[in-house]
């Protein structure tokens, strides 16, 4: 029986690959490659896939001598097209960071090996974004694939309406050079909240609690008290229990110049879905009780299930590391998703030769 072959490009720590193989199947897919740049991931990818080659620099690669494929996939790099970057015309794209034009190396291993299939993830923003000369992004990618036989559909998914516990807005292309209609899914599984992800207590250990952090015990600027102080003295409990919903219950406000909270100056009840991951901290979140030292932060285990990874998924050793990678990651649920959708087109078009 044919196998689907995939090249997991940008890999990250391997949300496509899980996804992809969840969906599928071991016995219907393999990974025959991946390329991943950053040092600390490439560890983690090959701490719990070791078999798979993983690649350093997309750009530095032969391309022609990469493994036939069936399939190619990659989370493209989201920073040029991000809320969080530091430009003042958040919908033009900075021409000088060279990290918006590496999806053209996607472009390059299509035109190299030919896989009938694509399926690439990025941030949601990237569907509004135009380049300085005003052409919406989208229309390049799409006009760049489709001179190679490419026909492309894209669309925005929230990782919350597929059963992660987590708003997580991202635009999924999927292309092929096949007569089949790719389609994506409106939905998939149940919902779940942040509770439904928790590690046992006994296992978390007390450095993730808040009273922990140094930030919390950092003085405020423009009153007396610390950082904590003002999370308590600003908490709102909501108990209501929402798959859907971000449920804050406190921050700490007016700390800044704008007077508006940083990520990590937020709280957020366990009876909701989670923020989106970011690459600098985790979500902190209230346990659901009247004991406020049981505050904490997720930890990296946690962090890895909001994004739907399986617990045999091994975490980077190190915290940090940990919580930058699957703040990086794609989730799980909505690659198994997609793929499940799509299983019946990906397997006949391998099958079929």
């Amino acid at each position: 029986m044919e196998k689907i072959r995939f090249i997991d490009t940008f890999a990250g720590i391997g949300g496509f690959h899980r996804g992809i193989i969840q969906a599928l199947g071991e016995e219907n897919a393999e990974c025959v490659a991946a390329v991943e740049w950053d040092k600390n991931a490439r560890q983690a990818y090959s701490a719990n896939f070791p078999d798979v080659h993983v690649y350093e620099d997309i750009t530095k690669l032969n391309y022609d001598e990469l493994p036939d494929h069936d399939l190619l996939t990659g989370g493209f790099p989201c920073q040029p097209f991000s809320i969080a970057r530091n430009k003042n015309n958040k919908t033009v794209v900075d021409d000088n960071d060279d990290r918006a034009q590496l999806y053209k190396s996607l472009v390059a291993i299509c035109k190299a090996k030919k896989p009938k299939y694509i399926f690439f993830e990025n941030v949601a923003r990237l569907v509004d974004m135009t380049t300085s000369d005003n052409i919406p992004v989208i229309d390049l990618i799409k006009n760049e694939l489709g001179e190679l036989g490419y026909n492309v559909i894209y669309g925005v998914l929230d990782s919350k309406e597929f059963g992660a516990p987590q708003q997580r807005k991202r635009v999924f292309i999927l292309g092929t050079t096949t007569d089949q209609q790719l389609k994506l899914p409106e939905s998939f599984g149940e919902p779940q909240t942040i509770e439904d992800i928790l590690e046992d207590d006994d296992k978390v250990d007390d450095k993730y609690l808040l009273t922990n952090k140094n930030w919390c015990k950092l003085l405020l600027k423009n009153e007396e008290g610390t950082r904590l102080d003002k999370l308590e003295k600003n908490y709102l409990y909501n108990p209501e229990k929402n798959g859907k919903k971000i449920n804050r219950v406190s921050e700490v406000n007016g700390d800044t110049p704008s007077g508006l909270s940083r990520q990590n100056e937020r709280l957020y009840s366990i009876h909701g879905v989670s923020p989106t991951l970011t690459t600098f901290f985790p979500p902190h979140v209230d346990m659901g009780s009247d004991d406020r030292s049981k505050w904490r932060s997720l930890t990296p285990r946690e962090c890895l299930r909001v994004q739907g990874f399986p617990d045999k998924h091994v975490p980077h050793p190190k915290d940090q590391a940990a919580y930058k990678q699957t703040g990086n990651a794609v989730c799980v649920n909505v690659i198994q998703a997609i793929v499940s959708h799509n299983k019946e087109s990906f397997l006949s078009g391998v099958r079929s030769e």
